[in-house]
């Protein structure tokens, strides 16, 4: 329809560890296939919990920064936790499932400390830490401020 271009397919494949290739494409009115209408996309399975792409950015910051990464999984819960080099933490991000996607996730972090006020200048580690069930992974990183 011409007033309502838009619809919705529900498509739930049993697919196994792997890379793969998903495309979507449409037909006019006469049965033509339309191949600059199509939507393709590549995705990867994995059967375990992985923190995939952990960075964060930008990096060095003045004053905010996303923690961004890929998840293969959701799991039922994933923290953040922001430390000084002296293994001090400053910052901790409790997010459950529902706060989270598969794939491409990106935090908000206005680089203030658990008191509310902006943390200094310098070089700290950050820990992603993802649970689900008995599985954890965890991924360490730098980050740098400079103001």
């Amino acid at each position: 329809s011409a007033s309502n271009p838009k619809f919705v397919v529900n498509y739930k494949p049993t697919l196994e560890s792997g890379s793969y290739i998903f495309k979507v494409i449409g037909r006019n009115a006469t049965g033509a296939i339309i191949d600059s209408a199509g939507v393709s996309r590549k995705f990867e399975v994995q059967k375990n919990l992985q923190q995939l792409d952990v960075y964060n950015y930008p990096n060095p910051f003045k004053y905010e920064t996303y923690f961004t990464f890929k998840l293969t999984q959701l799991p039922d819960e994933l923290k953040i936790k922001i430390f000084t080099l002296a293994g001090r933490m400053v910052k901790e991000f409790k997010l459950t499932s529902a706060e989270l996607k598969y794939d491409f996730n990106k935090i908000y972090w206005d680089g203030r400390d658990v008191d509310g006020d902006l943390v200094a200048n310098g070089v700290y580690l950050y820990k992603i830490i993802s649970k689900k069930g008995n599985e954890s992974v965890q991924s360490v990183q730098k980050l740098a401020i400079v103001r």
